[in-house]
């Protein structure tokens, strides 16, 4: 420390700013980086629960055998597996 306050003018309260100003930064790019990669590999299911009624509602066999309106109910019943 004795080179950089004598020979660079800088003291031990700029070293400490900047050590932490960059430590700070460094998580935030980190977590930032981690959040948006666990967005991007994860499926929602009610997306995929939504996009599976539109194709069925969609279908002319289905409205043959269940009829015109095709409705969701309140029970969400799906188990999230690895695969």
């Amino acid at each position: 420390m004795w080179l950089t306050t004598s020979f660079m003018s800088i003291s031990f309260t700029d070293v400490f700013y900047a050590g932490f100003g960059t430590g700070a930064a460094s998580l935030a790019t980190v977590a930032g980086a981690g959040y948006l990669g666990y967005r991007q590999l994860s499926i929602p299911p009610e997306q995929v629960h939504g996009a599976a009624l539109s194709k069925l509602r969609k279908h002319e066999d289905v409205k043959a055998l269940l009829g015109a309106s095709v409705v969701s109910g309140s029970l969400r019943a799906y188990a999230l597996r690895n695969g």
